[in-house]
């Protein structure tokens, strides 16, 4: 437990939230941008797209925004905590004596003060980063994920339902945020927020609100040595990503070996180009910032200047307003064991080990002081990793990888040597040695940004000054710092570059670290994550995963159902002649006039009115006969001609009152609304399967043989539950998977992916005694399959909304479906005996029997209810009888 805790009162608030649907009367669009994010009802912690840790931190990001009103954060503390001094001065982490306490009259406020004044117990507390956080004239919030959980997603996400919001109001509405500045500190960082473009928006935004975003929203990334962003100033809807250097308010160029006229060319074009940027920022309104990899964005000393990044924020800030700030960073802590005062959100290393979102590591410590110690340590590291990861590869074929990091590319060039003369003698090709440094060229940079492809052969990764921060690379299996002792927080970033987790992997990274570093490492973990080193090797993953293979897709049926509906069409006769009347005349308001001078002769100053008052009437607001026929042409789809010659003898002097304009429209309303019903007949297909979006875009991830998988992840007791109960199903000899239980399959009429995940004993015993029948004599069936593991909206068309107690739709996925080869489709609930009577079971059968009415031979429903944990022969009568048409 850390002293602050606002981000655990935050997420207890956050799930509170989520029970009660997410209530929001001002804005309900909110609930439904939430609820959007579960593959069926959020109460089974079913997650589409974004991965919990993301999903936990959009939705504490509009709690604070909605339901808290985007305080400032000192606001947020006084809210929570401010009811008891003792409890808001420990959150920030500056504790009060019981003397101090004792004194009485102490308040949140008093408490603020003290932090914003007294210089000696803020120094003495380390309380420097509060005090800059208290003094921010703007809402700022940091999200701390660890490497891997995706910070930059979750940017995309907030920015994306703060434009869905916004298209929602009207343009004057400063509530939400129209345009989004990122910043990245550095190139490398601004290279991993390129995927911000990438982001499957359509998985994050409802249908309506994605399509608003998608024709509206411009993503755009100032060019190095373009002064210009471009951007239309006053324009909305604008995403601007950039690193710091290109907009910040100081250029920092590197003085090398420029001589000073040019190095005060160069500066001044900066300067410039800066500033050019940043004014044009400055024109867009309703505007919010995110500044990536946050931990930059502070100062540690009490008196020092704050970083750029900051002052940057906080000049746009004071000239144009800002919606909010939001930080993102992996390293949220900014003194032994005390995170940053803006910490709304947290997620650490260890949730992300034990989440398997992270993989487990392994460390090796080496002592790289010694003189020779290169050529000792080096290569045997290399041979380690060789011989360890040299047969390990991503599903995708992207072979393992490990980072060198050095300190000088000087030391870069020595030990290049070592290790190729080392991968030779193991019969390594040496053209698996990349090296990539700030000095590198184009090809080399390139080749680094390739890594993730499958047809990079690069395996040996050679860095200075790159890749401890922002470099997304998951095929990266182990690291090593050849580098004298260096910060804690670079050690920490550098050797974690291997931890991203890929789906499927089993295997723990591993990490080469010499002695000093490693300790700096364990500082820094401790000071971040409370975790030491001998911590995090021990970890366990509280989850586990289980790969669903998909075997059948082209021959599996799919459930067409046709039915009539009506669809209104406007009926226009051929030609429609509008007849306009002019409205009566718009009443313009009255202005008063009067004139008063002083009276000089009172004793007292007063004014005296000097003649009458006079009453004036504003002329009101006009537009010309063109315009109006263009627009109520337009609106309608009329020829503009025979309005406008009606509105020119209505209006001789050629001035129509925009307040007579809504009257005029209403009358072609009236005269053009004209509509009929016109039956029609639609079909509508339900695959049980789809591997392919509308777009043609992949639902599920491939293997290196261009199979179909899909990551089902459950805890660690979900898992040991499922295979202790045998609920893991494989058919009997092929696909088997460890620990699953094998079913005979004689006639392949089941299995469209392996293994079958089923829920329950009953479900499991009803699987396999319909299997052994239909083993015996298949009849007529051409298959029969279970349909309730696979429950992703995206993947499978076979599900049913209905209405649930709380009022909400909810998705319902049946258990199993039986399918004739004549297209009879018999659809299957397994139920526990204590289902009877409930009320949702109730609810899911209504959904089936309205598509049952529709189809009556076609589609029949059954429930089975077993008391036992295996289904008896009279509870499979029912079935059987269909199975066997006696039904």
């Amino acid at each position: 437990m850390t002293e602050n805790a606002l981000f655990e009162r935050l997420q207890s608030e956050a799930e509170k939230w989520r029970a009660d649907g997410w209530p929001c009367r001002e804005e309900p669009l909110i609930g439904e941008i939430l609820r959007w994010q579960f593959a069926g009802d959020p109460a089974d912690n079913t997650l589409k797209f974004l991965r919990w840790p993301q999903f936990r931190a959009l939705e504490v990001y509009w709690m604070l925004r909605l339901k808290f009103g985007t305080p400032h954060i000192m606001d947020l503390y006084k809210k929570i905590y401010g009811g008891a001094p003792a409890d808001f001065a420990r959150a920030l982490g500056a504790p009060l004596s019981s003397r101090e306490l004792g004194w009485g009259g102490i308040t949140a406020d008093t408490i603020l003060e003290r932090i914003r004044k007294d210089d000696a117990w803020v120094k003495e507390l380390g309380l420097d980063a509060v005090r800059e956080a208290a003094a921010l004239p703007y809402p700022s919030y940091i999200f701390a994920l660890t490497m891997g959980a995706g910070k930059t997603l979750l940017i995309s996400a907030i920015i994306a339902t703060e434009f869905a919001m916004a298209f929602r109001r009207p343009e004057n509405d400063r509530r939400f945020m129209r345009n989004a500045l990122v910043f990245a500190p550095g190139k490398t960082i601004l290279g991993s927020l390129r995927e911000i473009s990438n982001a499957p928006y359509e998985r994050i935004l409802p249908p309506e609100s994605y399509r608003r975003f998608n024709m509206g929203a411009k993503i755009i990334y100032p060019r190095d040595g373009d002064p210009e962003i471009h951007a239309e100033s006053r324009g909305s809807y604008n995403i601007i990503v950039t690193n710091t250097e290109k907009i910040r308010l100081q250029a920092n160029l590197g003085r090398g070996r420029k001589n000073l006229l040019t190095m005060e060319r160069d500066e001044g074009r900066e300067k410039l180009e800066a500033n050019l940027r940043l004014q044009k920022i400055k024109t867009l309104s309703n505007l919010g910032v995110f500044s990536d990899e946050a931990h930059h964005t502070y100062g540690d000393k009490v008196g020092e200047s704050i970083k750029r990044v900051r002052e940057t924020v906080n000049h746009i800030a004071a000239e144009t307003g800002v919606v909010a700030v939001v930080n993102t960073t992996g390293t949220p802590y900014h003194k032994l064991r005390r995170p940053l005062a803006e910490v709304v959100s947290w997620y650490g290393i260890q949730r992300g080990i034990e989440d398997n979102i992270l993989k487990k590591f392994e460390l090796r410590e080496f002592n790289m002081s010694r003189a020779g110690s290169d050529k000792r340590h080096i290569p045997e590291i290399v041979r380690e990793f060789f011989g360890d990861y040299g047969n390990v590869a991503l599903p995708s074929g992207a072979p393992a990888k490990i980072a060198f990091f050095f300190r000088k590319i000087e030391h870069l060039k020595e030990c290049e040597e070592i290790i190729a003369n080392e991968m030779a003698k193991i019969g390594e090709d040496i053209s698996q040695i990349l090296v990539n440094t700030q000095e590198s060229d184009k090809k080399a940079k390139e080749e680094f940004a390739a890594l993730n492809d499958p047809a990079s052969r690069k395996r040996v990764i050679l860095l200075v000054g790159i890749g401890a921060e922002g470099w997304d690379c998951p095929s990266l299996f182990a690291t090593a710092l050849i580098k004298g002792k260096t910060s804690g927080i670079f050690a920490l970033q550098s050797a974690t570059r291997c931890l991203r987790q890929v789906p499927g992997n089993t295997r723990p990274a591993r990490m080469f670290l010499d002695i000093a570093n490693a300790r700096a490492m364990s500082r820094e973990m401790l000071k971040n994550f409370g975790l030491t080193l001998s911590g995090a090797d021990g970890i366990q993953t509280l989850s586990r995963e289980v790969v669903l293979r998909i075997r059948k897709v082209e021959e599996l049926p799919k459930l067409e159902i046709v039915h009539e509906r009506k669809r209104v069409v406007r009926d226009l006769p051929p030609k429609v002649k509008i007849r306009l009347a002019r409205p009566s005349p718009e009443t313009a308001p009255e202005i008063t006039v009067a004139t008063y001078v002083p009276d000089m002769a009172s004793p007292t100053l007063t004014l005296a009115r000097v003649g009458e008052i006079t009453t004036l009437r504003e002329r009101p607001a006009a537009t010309t006969p063109h315009a109006a026929a263009a627009r109520l042409a337009a609106n309608y789809h009329l020829p503009a001609t025979p309005l406008l010659r009606q509105l020119r003898t209505l209006y001789p002097d050629g001035k129509i009152p925009l307040g007579e304009l809504p009257e005029l429209a209403a009358q072609v309303e009236r005269q053009t609304a004209r509509y009929k019903e016109i039956p029609e007949r639609v079909t509508e297909v339900m695959a049980l399967i789809r591997v392919m979006d509308d777009a043609g875009r992949p639902l599920f991830q491939k293997d290196e043989k261009g199979g179909h998988f899909h990551i089902l992840r459950c805890t660690k007791s979900k898992y040991y539950q499922m295979e202790g109960d045998n609920l893991l199903v494989d058919p009997k000899g092929e696909l088997r998977t460890p620990d699953a239980h094998e079913v005979a399959d004689a006639k392949d009429l089941s299995f469209h992916y392996a293994p079958y995940n089923f829920d329950s004993a009953p479900e499991r015993s009803f699987f396999e005694k319909i299997i052994a029948a239909l083993n015996l004599d298949p009849r007529d069936i051409q298959c029969f399959l279970f349909t309730g593991g696979l429950t992703g909206a995206a993947q499978t068309d076979f599900f049913f909304e209905y209405k649930g107690a709380d009022g909400r739709f909810h998705r319902y996925h049946p258990d199993f479906v039986v399918v004739r080869k004549s297209g009879e489709f018999l659809v299957v609930e397994v139920k526990g005996g204590n289902g009877r009577g409930d009320e949702a079971v109730a609810a899911k059968e209504r959904a089936v029997r309205r598509l049952e009415n529709i189809r009556p031979r076609k589609i029949r429903y059954n429930i089975v209810y077993s008391a036992e944990a295996a289904v008896s022969h009279s509870e499979l009568e029912s079935v059987l009888k269909w199975i066997n048409r006696h039904e």
